[in-house]
This record gives structure tokens, C-alpha cells and sequence, in this order.
């Protein structure tokens, strides 16, 4: 409750300062669990733009008032230590210090989307990709920058189209396909998960990869292909909820249901085992199997992370799954519990399903 009456005092704070500063109409206002607020104020000229002042935690001092037509993103990190601000179309997105009130990191915008920025749990590291279209092919670099002692590491290819119109990277086409994204980081920061994408293509490489950050060394500015542990084939990657472990599904090229229908060049599956990652070591393991006319699909952990879930069954002639059963891997005896078949029509598909918390 103390925490509460902290932060509703603390923001009120924040309020008097802006009205002092910029005393006509509030707009918008949003406080975070993090402690940072976004308000913004008409300045009483209709022809000038609309002010947006940014909150830090310490002293509701302003980290930004920001003149622009456009309303900013603002991206909370989860300590509060650092902010993203987006400003806009054609204005590069800023990373703000909220304890010293300075921006450490400017982002080009016309090459980075706000949306692929991000940090990790601890908001130690920022990540982003960055991707520009030349003459020679798409040019793209992966960002891992260290806020806390500023190292930056990199790892970057240019996307080129082969004789036969598919893209692929120039140099590392046999390890990365495509071009990396963040998937999401372990509990301890140590392993962070990727996948690769082609844009603007219908055909996805459609698999996901392991990177040990802590291997990365400050001297070593550049990230060598080998040092990404790839997972071929994976799709779906879900994190187990300590982030201890990840699981994904795959397909073997030589299972082909009969009836499995594959619908144009960006179907994909059907999927027929479910893997587990142990991110500490890296280590996998094959938990689920689909019987040979079958497949399975759609993973979900219990709140607990003893059950990992899944539906199973054949497919009817197209592509997903028909008439699913749901069932689950115990995880301490690895013995798969079948469960009860979900009623769908025959030509309705299982968008999703939630798994309660009491893992009912």
C-alpha cells in the first residue's frame, strides 16, 4: 500500500510541475509501474504543436519536452532506468537515461521501427535491427548494446535475390537465412533467443536460434555466425514461465500425412515433434512425437511450469489440425497425459486456448 501512495504523490508531483511549466489543458497522462509519466498540453496556439513532457522517476525532474504534431511512443523499461521515446515518422527515436536526464543512445528512424527496439528483463541490454534497402540488396546489421559499460556488438549480411528470384544472405546464407530479430532473453540474461525473417517474402525461414551473450567479449566487436546455435525447422518458440526453458515445435521433412493439406508456398508444417531447451546449457531434448497419419500444434505452459501442453490429430485434408485432443508432457516423469478431444466443426480451425493457473 506504501508503494501505492508513493507512486499516486510522486505523480501528482510530476502534474504540478507541468502545469507549471505549460499551464493549458492536460491532454494525456500515464504512469507506469515503472514511474514514468507522458503528459502532454496544448500550448494555446492552435498552429503550434503540442507539447509532450516525460517524466523520470528522481524528483519529477522533465527528461524530455518534445514539440512535435505527432504524439510520442513512450517505452518503459522494466527498471525504469532507461525510456524509449518514439517521436514520430522521420525523427530518430531516443534512449533516455531517467538518473541522469540525458539521452545515451539516438536511433535512425528511417532504417529502425520502434516496435524491433528493445531491452532485455533487467533493461541492461538494448537490442535492434537495423535494415536499409540498396542498390546491392537489403542491407541489415543486429544491434547488442551493453548499457551499462557501453560495448556493442554486431552481426550483419546483405540480403540478395539468387537466379531463381528467392532472397537469401550474401555471406552466412547456410547458418542465417534471414535477417535476425529478438525473440526474448533467459531469466539470468545469459541466453537470448532469435528468429530469423525474409521481408517481403510469402516463403520464411522459419527457424530459431541461441546466442550466449555472456560469451561476448568487449573487444570483440563483431558477432561470428558460429556463435549462433541454431534450432532448424523450429516455429512457436514459448518460454517456460521462470525463463528457465523454452519449448518449440519442428517438422520432419520425411512425415507427410496423407491427408494433410499444404495451402501455397507459406504453409508451413505439419509439425510433428515438440522440443524442450534447457537455456542455461543449451541442451535439447524431444519430448512429444506425433503418431505417423497425425501432427501437433499449439504450445502452452502451465503457471507452474511442471505441464507443457499441446493439441494433437490428424488433419481431414487441410492444414491444421482437426478435431484436436489436448494433451501434456508432465514434465517430471516426461510421460505425455492424454486429455480430452476439443469440439470444433469441421471446417473450423483452433485459433487458441489458455490454460488456468490452478493448471486445470
Amino acid at each position: 500500500m506504501r508503494k501505492n501512495w508513493i507512486r499516486i504523490g510522486w505523480m501528482a508531483a510530476a502534474l504540478v510541475v507541468m502545469a507549471a511549466t505549460a499551464p493549458r489543458s492536460l491532454v494525456h497522462a500515464q504512469n507506469s509501474e515503472q514511474h514514468a509519466v507522458l503528459v502532454s498540453a496544448e500550448t494555446g496556439d492552435n498552429s503550434a504543436p503540442i507539447l509532450y513532457f516525460i517524466y523520470g522517476s528522481a524528483g519529477g525532474k522533465p527528461l524530455a519536452a518534445l514539440g512535435t504534431d505527432y504524439p510520442p511512443d513512450l517505452s518503459v523499461a522494466s527498471s525504469a532506468r532507461w525510456v524509449l521515446v518514439d517521436q514520430g515518422p522521420n525523427q530518430p527515436i531516443l534512449i533516455k537515461d531517467t538518473k541522469t536526464n540525458q539521452t545515451v543512445r539516438t536511433l535512425p528512424a528511417d532504417q529502425i521501427s520502434s516496435d524491433g527496439v528493445s531491452f532485455s528483463p533487467s533493461t541492461r541490454y538494448l537490442t535492434f535491427t537495423e535494415v536499409h534497402n540498396t542498390s546491392e540488396g537489403t542491407i541489415w546489421v543486429f544491434h547488442i548494446i551493453d548499457l551499462i559499460d557501453n560495448s556493442e556488438w554486431q552481426f550483419g549480411d546483405t540480403l540478395i535475390s539468387d537466379i531463381n528470384g528467392a532472397r537469401k544472405n550474401k555471406d552466412s546464407a547456410r547458418a542465417i537465412p534471414g535477417v535476425l530479430a529478438v525473440g526474448g532473453w533467459d531469466d539470468a540474461e545469459k541466453i537470448l533467443t532469435l528468429f530469423d525473417f525474409i521481408p517481403e517474402s510469402e516463403v520464411q525461414p522459419h527457424d530459431h536460434y541461441l546466442l550466449d551473450v555472456s560469451k561476448l567479449k568487449p573487444s570483440t566487436k563483431t558477432i561470428t555466425a558460429p556463435a549462433f546455435k541454431a534450432l532448424p525447422g523450429s516455429a512457436l518458440l514459448t518460454f517456460s514461465p521462470d525463463r528457465t526453458q523454452a519449448a518449440y515445435l519442428s517438422e520432419d521433412a520425411a512425415h507427410q500425412p496423407k491427408d494433410y493439406q499444404r495451402f501455397g508456398p507459406s504453409s508451413v508444417g505439419p509439425y510433428d515433434t515438440l522440443r524442450l531447451v534447457n537455456l542455461a546449457t543449451a541442451s535439447i531434448k524431444v519430448v512429444a512425437k506425433a503418431a505417423p497419419e497425425a501432427g501437433i500444434d499449439k504450445i502452452s505452459w502451465s503457471a507452474d511450469g511442471k505441464r507443457l501442453y499441446f493439441i494433437a490429430g490428424d488433419f481431414g485434408g487441410v492444414d491444421y489440425i482437426n478435431n484436436p485432443v489436448l494433451n501434456y508432457v508432465d514434465l517430471a516423469t516426461n510421460k505425455i497425459v492424454k486429455g480430452a478431444a476439443i469440439y470444433t466443426s469441421s471446417t473450423d480451425e483452433l485459433d487458441d486456448y489458455k490454460i488456468c493457473a490452478d493448471n486445470g
